[in-house]
């Protein structure tokens, strides 16, 4: 009987010694747990604060691209003007130049007047 109530005691024992154990190893999954559900949280802040920065930066591609048709379009404008003065210089050179030939040929024929009136003299 004392052998028998011995190893119930032992028994016992052991049992206590695994269920405090149980016990620690659970304290310390909760832990872990409670730390694991505090990161998740960090993390999903993280996560937005990085999508408002992304949705930032696309707003201000999209501006940017907008400024930059705008400037093209500006471009293009200028470019056309630019074509237009350049046609319009073309043909004022082309005035010019008749204008210089006529303009030589009044003064051909001005000299060939003078000379037409030097033939007759007054009398």
């Amino acid at each position: 009987m004392r052998k028998l109530a011995e190893q119930s005691t032992n028994a016992a024992k052991e049992i206590h010694d695994l269920i405090s154990v149980i016990q620690q190893e659970s304290h310390k999954a909760v832990e872990s747990m409670e730390n694991t559900k505090i990161q998740a949280k960090d993390g999903v802040q993280v996560v937005h604060e990085v999508s408002e920065s992304i949705g930032k930066i696309i707003l201000s591609i999209q501006e940017m691209a907008s400024e930059i048709q705008s400037l093209a379009s500006a471009t293009e404008q200028m470019a056309s003007g630019v074509q237009n003065a350049a046609a319009s210089t073309e043909e004022q050179t082309a005035t010019m130049e008749e204008l210089s030939g006529t303009s030589q040929d009044l003064a051909k024929m001005a000299e060939e007047l003078d000379l037409m009136t030097k033939r007759f003299k007054l009398q």
